[in-house]
């Protein structure tokens, strides 16, 4: 019996397993196993890694071995191109000189990179894993970054993250400390070099140079008296007004020395505005006798344009205004113009100050009551209904001025009135406006029987008196009244003022006589200390320059060629020239135009890139040269480009953010220095079919069991 079993599992045992086989087969099974990783270490040999540990042999060797064990690796050099590596008998790795890093990997399974991560990343890489070299995370550098010409000064851009360092540009030093840029007098022809003194592992990037660009015989014009010596076109504020829009491209820079707003015809005015605005010229405002407040500029377009305000920003003063109306002032429309001598004083007033304006007779009736003075300036003044009666009341109405005055800000009271008045308490009235602050100037316009009076209380209350009998002469009075009445805006206690800022090289100049000024919004002083006496700001395309006193020395400073405003031309310099034009006029686009670029001796030609729109990019030239702008022979622009040296030397010191994102694109990550085990690195994925084994061994079992099958029976 047990034989007999044994016989039908020969025959059946082999069917069963070969047959399992086969539905095994028919899954395709597949043997996947990895083999050794090729493993690539890529390390940074380009200038810009000086310093690194690793650039120690014997330190490289110790990081590779910390980061991948006693794995096989290929090793790689690199700058701007890969080269076989070896550690076998330098002890330090030397430069690989390139003008810019070329980051390449080969295929492989993984790289470990040693490197600062100043180049462009890859277009597509294996894993990369960047070591993170603690000595480049600490590297310190001093650069010249750029120079740029900007008028008669050349501004040097330096960025220095060390030790402080010094500069040196035409025989003058300075001190650098950080990012900063310097601003400095253009004085002698011919390239301008500045350089750094040595301090760090990259010399190459310690120097640069610049030519200023041919002077165009730009005109400087200078309105007003005592010009300083020297080229200049001496104009009077009336032929500004007389000249072409197109005449202004000309002069580089216009100087307005003491000159009063009411100098210049609205025509004059306006011509100035566009100047600066549109055509990007420099407009210098010097101060005097006869400028900013003592020259109407509040309200004016020179108020506008200028850096430095004539009054202050916040109120300071109190002012009221009032005219007699009694019936005495009927003759000869004497209200009228008495009405009109205190209105045209109002323009006049700091802006900002609360104005109060008005009319007294038997009462006080005020007209407009604590506005602006600006806001004051535009109303219809004074009211149709205003018109002269009764009798004089003005013991009265100063009482109910003193009364209903409860501010904190000094009083100026400008009195307009022929003084037929009485007073009973003079010496209340008087008392009342100390104690209140209120100060009385007085305009007596006829000889009153209380001008005796009037007299005593403005001069106790630390007010004026003038008179004035000739109607005609009642405005011009009562412009004096108000001089009398505002602080002094024209000093003559001397000061010296400390130049700062882009004017910094002026050093220090004493002055005897000054405007009182204030800075406005969005300007930059130019002096120190609290008070500004100079002061920038831009004002379209242009600039304009003020100073509260004579300073003719800031034109050459500042001066800059107006531009046909036509064509709006961008230069951008560094590892790449970038140049713009836009081409416009009255809104129509310029197109078509035959623009071309002349540089080092070469003439290429602007392509249109857009409707009105021209731009080319080019290398930039590694040696100073003056690029040139023309349309049909005619320049329109030229730009001194300064000397490059390569861009390896842009960027010194570990670039971790580069880095990281090179790991995080490739699927590698960052290996810190503090390494402890070796990295996991998987090498590439080897598969085998199985089908055809397992369906040959699986058809050879049910072959087999079949003979036994059939040798049974």
């Amino acid at each position: 019996m047990p034989t007999r079993r044994f016989a039908t599992a020969r025959w059946k045992l082999p069917i069963i397993v070969g047959t399992a086989l086969l539905a095994i087969a028919a899954f395709k099974p597949v043997w996947t196993w990895h083999g050794d990783a090729k493993i690539v270490v890529m390390v940074d040999l380009s200038p810009s890694t000086r310093g690194a540990a690793y650039r120690q042999a014997q330190t490289l060797q110790h990081f590779i071995a910390t980061a991948i064990g006693n794995q096989p690796y290929q090793l790689i050099f690199f700058a701007d191109h890969n080269e076989p590596g070896s550690l076998d008998a330098a002890s330090q790795l030397a430069d690989l000189p390139c003008d810019r890093t070329h980051f390449d990997p080969p295929a492989a399974d993984a790289v470990l990179l040693f490197s600062d991560g100043q180049f462009a990343p890859p277009a597509a890489a294996p894993p990369v894993y960047p070591f993170l070299d603690p000595a480049l995370a600490t590297q310190t550098d001093a650069a010249i970054a750029d120079m740029e010409i900007r008028g008669n000064n050349v501004a040097v851009t330096v960025r220095n993250n060390g030790p402080p360092r010094q500069l040196t540009v035409e025989g003058k030093t300075f001190r650098v400390t950080g990012p900063q840029t310097f601003l400095i007098p253009v004085t002698i022809p011919g390239n301008i070099t500045a350089t750094l003194s040595p301090g760090d592992a990259w010399p190459e990037n310690d120097s640069l140079s610049i030519s200023p660009t041919p002077p165009l015989h730009r005109q400087r014009w200078w309105i007003g008296d005592d010009a300083p010596r020297g080229d200049w076109r001496i104009l009077r504020p009336a032929d500004l007004a007389a000249l072409e829009p197109s005449d202004f491209l000309a002069p580089s820079v216009i100087v307005l020395n003491d000159i009063p707003a009411t100098d210049l015809r609205p025509l004059a005015a306006d011509h100035l505005e566009t100047y600066v605005r549109d055509l990007g010229g420099t407009l210098l405002i010097l101060g005097g006798p006869h400028a900013f407040a003592a020259g109407d500029y509040d309200g004016s377009v020179l108020g506008d344009l200028s850096p430095l305000a004539s009054s202050p920003p916040q109120p300071t003063l109190r002012w009221l205004l009032l005219a007699d109306f009694s019936g005495s002032m009927a003759n000869d429309n004497l209200w009228s113009r008495a009405a009109s001598a205190i209105v045209s004083v109002v323009p006049h007033l700091p802006p900002h100050d609360p104005v109060f304006i008005g009319q007294f007779a038997e009462s006080l009736r005020w007209w407009s009551a604590g506005q602006s003075a600006a806001y004051t300036s535009h109303l219809d003044l004074p009211p149709r209904d205003a018109l002269p009666h009764g009798p004089t009341n003005l013991e009265a109405v100063l009482d109910s001025i003193i009364r209903d005055t409860n501010s904190p800000l000094q009083s100026q009271l400008l009195l307009v009135t022929d003084a037929d008045v009485t007073f009973d308490h003079p010496d209340g009235v008087t008392a009342g406006l100390k104690a209140k602050n209120i100060h009385l100037h007085l305009l007596a316009i006829a000889h009153g029987r209380g001008l005796g009076t009037l007299t005593r209380i403005a001069t106790a209350t630390g007010g004026s008196v003038l008179t004035q009998f000739d109607p005609a002469q009642w405005p011009a009075t009562a412009q004096k009244l108000l001089a009398a009445a505002l602080p002094p805006r024209w000093n003559a206690m001397p000061v010296t003022v400390h130049f700062t800022g882009p004017a910094i090289f002026l050093g220090k100049v004493m002055t005897s006589h000054w405007n009182r000024t204030w800075l406005v919004p969005h300007a930059t002083a130019l002096n120190q200390g609290d008070v500004p006496m100079t002061a920038m700001r831009r004002f379209g395309l242009g600039q304009v320059i003020a100073a509260a006193f004579y300073a003719p020395a800031l034109a050459p400073l500042f001066a800059e060629p107006p531009s046909d405003p036509r064509f709006k031309i961008a230069w951008q310099s560094g590892d790449q020239l970038n140049l713009s034009v836009d081409a416009e006029n009255a809104g129509q686009f310029l197109n078509n135009l035959p623009l071309r670029l002349h540089l080092s001796g070469r003439t290429v030609i602007i392509p249109q890139t857009g409707p009105g729109e021209y731009s080319l990019t080019l290398p930039a030239p590694r040696s100073a040269t003056v690029a040139t702008v023309t349309l049909k022979n005619r320049s329109l622009d030229m730009h001194a480009l300064p000397s490059r040296y390569p861009s390896e030397f842009d960027q010194i010191g570990l670039n971790r953010a580069a880095l990281h994102s090179l790991a995080q694109a490739t699927g590698g990550k960052l290996v810190p220095p503090d390494q402890a085990t070796p990295l996991s690195f998987v090498g590439p994925p080897h598969q085998y079919d199985l089908m055809p084994w397992l369906s040959a061994a699986g058809a050879t079992l049910i072959a087999m069991g079949l003979v036994a099958w059939k040798q049974k029976f």
